[in-house]
């Protein structure tokens, strides 16, 4: 049996947020904790009582925010910039994809146009970073 793997999921359109959550439900071994904007990741990444998260899940363009600016402040703390991190998103242009990994994300997923390849790729994504996980530091 796997080891729960704990997500904090950063998604700021509640439509595709549902999706997310939706197609992570299906895995028992995910713990999916739910974000809709850049004070809650911080907040949630900050709190001493809480566990740290294996892996962050987010859209990097946010509607009222700069999500550049929340990844590098994830990045730049010494308490979460080990967490790999997953750009989720449906901008697909290079400079996007470059900037995002300019700034230290692990990954850069494009959301598909089907539910059915979304799942597939979030699949995908759960078993590589279940395996990785295995083999990734760990804060208290």
């Amino acid at each position: 049996m796997r080891p729960t793997l704990r997500i904090l999921l950063l998604e700021p359109d509640p439509g595709d947020l549902l999706l997310v959550q939706e197609a992570l439900s299906r895995h028992p071994a995910v713990a999916v904790t739910c974000c809709q904007c850049a004070a809650d990741v911080l907040s949630a990444l900050r709190d001493p009582d809480l566990t740290l998260p294996h892996l962050i899940l987010m859209e990097p363009y946010l509607p009222k925010e700069s999500g550049v600016d929340l990844i590098r402040t994830i990045k730049n703390d010494p308490r979460s910039g080990f967490i790999p991190l997953i750009a989720l998103s449906s901008v697909d242009d290079m400079a996007s994809v470059a900037l995002a990994y300019s700034l230290g994300v692990s990954s850069y997923v494009l959301k598909p146009s089907t539910y059915k390849d979304f799942e597939a790729r979030l699949d995908a994504m759960l078993n590589f970073w279940h395996f990785a996980g295995q083999h990734l530091p760990v804060a208290q």
